[in-house]
């Protein structure tokens, strides 16, 4: 962690000499920050083949050493008062001596290897493959496919058992999203139990799996939510994939809620022990044991991870398949080897690699994993570390939003720009580099249109990042079960702390020891979002707080209005339900991410400083938070980048002027704010907005109300590639005018955005439309041909009640991928299978057409349908 910690260090640094108009202290404060880069160069440069106690050692006390003067310099930015620069210096020039002679034995070791032998391997051959790859198994994939599908007509419960990293979850996967169980069930509720496990999540989970869950139920108890659960599975067909289960308790918790209604309903369960496999199938012995990989999949594996099929030289071709035999058959050992060799790109390199890695690998399978994570962990290259072990601070098992985890690594101050990057795309970056050393993946069906939405961390993984993050002081992580606190207070000393993640914190009252001298960075609470637990922080007490996330909580009672005094704040999100004095004061002169979801009807405003908070880049509010900056005292924030929450009232030119490189707004309206005067209008100005790539309107009227009238296509943003409408009640003509937007890739309509009994959009529209959501805006006739959307990829159709059918030209389409289509009528169903079976006779062999839910259907095979190409 030394080299994030001197990251971090640097760009307060760099801040200050931003804001700094003393020119000697300046000066002095230039050479500071250039020590600083010289001293993480060489420690970059000095940790490769040195002795790891001997660096390890010294990276924890160059550690601590920065810690502590970003602590002393941020202190001093509050007061104003910098002081002497000497003691900081002497401080680096002692680490740097250190540094230094571990760099001289470093070069010294160098100089001592043989020359390089054969040449690196083409990098145009190197894959990049961000989805988890299946390999062998396919004998055992056609007998669970028979198995779930053939036989007793009562609720049976099949269960695949194996040791960590064989490959449990991607076998199940693969099976839970095969056409075959696919259109054999009814519907597929899934849900991953984990080691620390909690009826509520699960509970929610497997509903949330069925059907979209209203955000009263959350409110619901256990008994309710298991009574909610058993009658929306009762009378259907269904498969139920529980995985990652680990004890027999958590299966007593659960299957009460699974009826038997004879109809061939199947539980699929994925589990470590055999117990807990023959506890939950009624003592009968687990229907397939996961074996280990032959040698021939063990290589298909690993060369599909690292190599593509142009092959490589013989050399590499030696070295992998000597440390694939090595591997003894285990998927996740291959893959975490894979990918840290597809990240060497020499042939010595490689063969160092490989020594290390066979001598981690005479040690059992289950140890093999742990010591092959160090050593990948190890191999990476120091600026990427950090965002590493930061999923430490998420829940086992859960998909992380990617946006969310960015602008959480933005703000905690590990990452450095890069030439012509911003640091969004430096995380995203990193992010891409772990998933390709299989480090980390990316969900399935996240990545459509190359974008990464979700990811996820296998357990593995996920606790050597957590004991190595606590190991390293970076990370401290609260997480008991309900059962175990009692309703007890509990104490918690964060003194030695940099991130604080709590888990769960329900049913007991959560404390800060207000007389421990607290130098926290980051107090998350990223646990089960449907508890409100008894939070009490004196946020006073958290001077040098940069990252404060409450948003999956939510805060009631009087308005902690200290939270915004805290000066280093750069990210914080939070949802509250409680009662305030409007408008708020705010002194975060550091902020650079505000999430703020206000759940009671009403309004509350921030003043206007929010207006002059110039290190903002991503603002997100629930309702309209901002009053009209004033022509004097606010500035241009020219670093904000996403806004959401936008009242209509506020798009005016003193606005859209003072956010002039934001690429995603979202405005966001009530009726009730404009009585029965017209709509305001949003347009004048917007097209100023030259940056602008996403724009939405969730515009919360009725059909006796307003509407949203559009203006003439010049006076929408023209770089403008998303568009967004919700609740906003137009008449479909209106998409005419959207039709002719010149680079629109994307359009979403949700809930009621546009109204009318027929869709037929004018000729020459839609020329660069790749993807098409509607959602609870549907004509009952939609009268269009593939000429009308000439580049279209993804068709979803959600809850679209009244739509007969999807236009049948769509056949002649070169270019659809797939159609999507949930909770809507039957025959949308039929015209879909219709297409696809047209543009087959057509020898056209790619489209996709997945279906689930579909209404008016009593024919429970013809329920859920998933029909694709070879």
């Amino acid at each position: 962690m030394a080299y994030a910690a001197l990251t971090s260090l640097m760009g307060t640094v760099g801040k200050i000499l931003q804001q700094n108009p003393d020119p000697e202290k300046g000066e002095e404060m230039k050479f500071l920050y250039e020590t600083l880069g010289s001293l993480r160069a060489i420690l970059e440069d000095s940790v490769k083949r040195s002795d790891l106690e001997m660096i390890k050692r010294l990276e924890a006390q160059t550690t601590q050493m920065a810690y502590a003067l970003e602590d002393k310099v941020e202190l001093a930015m509050e007061s104003g008062i910098l002081g002497s620069l000497n003691q900081i210096k002497g401080h680096i020039d002692s680490t740097m001596n250190d540094w230094m002679k571990i760099k001289t034995s470093y070069e010294n070791h160098v100089k001592a290897l043989p020359a390089n032998e054969g040449f690196s391997p083409d990098s145009s051959k190197l894959s990049s493959q961000p989805e988890n790859v299946m390999v062998g198994h396919n004998n055992e994939l056609d007998l669970m496919l028979d198995h779930l599908t053939r036989g007793s007509r009562e609720l049976k419960v099949v269960s695949i058992v194996g040791m960590g990293g064989i490959g449990k979850t991607t076998f199940a996967t693969r099976i839970y999203y095969d056409p075959v169980i696919v259109s054999r069930f009814d519907t597929r509720p899934m849900v991953t139990v984990s080691q620390e496990f909690y009826v509520r999540r699960l509970l929610l989970g497997l509903l949330n799996s069925i059907t979209s869950i209203p955000r009263e139920i959350c409110n619901e108890s256990d008994g309710q939510l298991a009574d909610r659960l058993r009658k929306g599975l009762k009378g259907r067909r269904y498969l139920i994939f529980i995985d990652d289960i680990w004890s027999t308790e958590a299966w007593d918790d659960m299957k009460l809620c699974f009826p038997d209604d004879g109809n061939g309903s199947r539980i699929l369960l994925t589990t470590r022990n055999t117990e807990v496999a023959e506890y939950a199938s009624m003592n009968e012995p687990p229907f397939h044991r996961m074996r280990l990989l032959s040698f021939d999949e063990s290589w298909n594996l690993f060369h599909s991870k690292v190599f593509t099929k142009k092959g490589l030289s013989s050399e590499f071709e030696k070295i992998g398949k000597e440390v694939v035999k090595k591997c003894q058959g285990l998927p996740l050992t291959i893959i975490i080897v894979a990918g840290l060799l597809s990240k060497i790109h020499s042939l010595v390199e490689w063969g160092n690699v490989a020594e290390d890695v066979n001598s981690l690998l005479y040690e059992c399978p289950d140890k093999q994993c742990s010591r092959l994570i160090d050593l990948s962990y190890r191999h990476l290259p120091h600026h990427i570390k950090a965002c590493f072990l930061y999923f430490g601070v998420f829940q086992e098992d859960t998909e992380i939003n990617v946006k969310r985890l960015v602008k959480l690594w933005v703000a905690e101050g590990f990452l450095e720009v890069e030439k012509d990057k911003n640091l969004e795309e430096v995380a995203k970056k990193c992010l891409e580099d772990l998933i390709d050393r299989s480090l980390v993946f990316a969900d399935k069906g996240s990545t459509r249109n190359g974008k990464i939405k979700t990811c996820k961390m296998h357990d593995l993984l996920h606790g050597f990042c957590l004991r190595e993050a606590q190991r390293e002081n970076f990370l401290r992580v609260i997480q008991k079960k309900d059962d175990d606190l009692h309703a007890k207070p509990v104490l918690f000393h964060p003194k030695f702390h940099r991130r604080i993640s709590i888990l769960s914190c329900d049913n007991y009252k959560l404390y800060f020891d207000h007389d421990t001298y607290n130098k926290a960075r980051s107090i998350l609470f990223l646990g089960k979002p449907y508890y409100i637990p008894d939070i009490k922080l004196e946020y006073s007490c958290f001077k040098l707080l940069r990252v404060l996330d409450i948003a999956t909580d939510t805060l009631r009672g009087n308005f902690p209005k200290d939270i915004l005094c805290l000066f280093h704040l750069r990210y914080l999100a939070f949802t509250f339900a409680g009662s305030l004095d409007s408008p708020l004061d705010m002194s975060l002169w550091n902020l650079e991410t505000f999430v703020f979801d206000y759940r009671v009807c009403g309004c509350i405003y921030f003043a206007e400083e929010i207006w002059r908070m110039e290190q903002l880049r991503h603002l997100k509010f629930s309702l309209n938070c901002l009053t009209q900056p004033s022509q004097e005292k606010c500035l241009v924030l020219e670093n904000l980048q996403t806004f959401s929450g936008l009242n209509p009232l506020n798009c005016t030119k003193e606005v859209f002027k003072r956010i002039p490189n934001v690429k995603k707004l979202m405005i966001l309206g009530h009726m009730v704010q404009y009585g029965e005067s017209e709509m305001p209008d949003c347009f004048n100005d917007l097209a100023s907005l030259g940056k602008l790539e996403s724009l939405g309107f969730h515009i919360q009227t009725n059909i006796n109300h307003l509407n949203l009238c559009l203006p003439p296509p010049g006076n929408f943003p023209q770089n403008l590639k998303k568009l967004t409408f919700i609740f906003t009640y137009m008449p479909w003509k209106n998409m005419d005018i959207v039709g002719m937007l010149p680079n629109l890739e994307v359009l979403k309509l949700r809930s009621s955005a546009c109204i009318g009994e027929e869709w037929e959009p004018s000729e020459n529209g839609f020329h660069q439309l790749k993807f098409l959501l509607l959602h609870c805006s549907d004509p009952n006739y939609w009268k269009a041909t593939s000429d009308h959307f000439p580049l279209l990829e993804h068709l979803v159709l959600r809850d679209c009640y009244h739509l007969q059918e999807i236009p049948l030209d769509f056949a002649d389409s070169l270019t659809l991928q797939s159609i999507e289509i949930e909770n809507c009528e039957r025959s949308v169903v039929t015209s879909a299978e219709q297409i696809q079976e047209e543009q087959r006779n057509l020898g056209v062999d790619d489209l996709i057409v997945r279906a689930c839910r579909i209404r008016g259907c009593e024919d429970e095979d013809h329920i859920s349908q998933s029909f694709g190409g070879s």
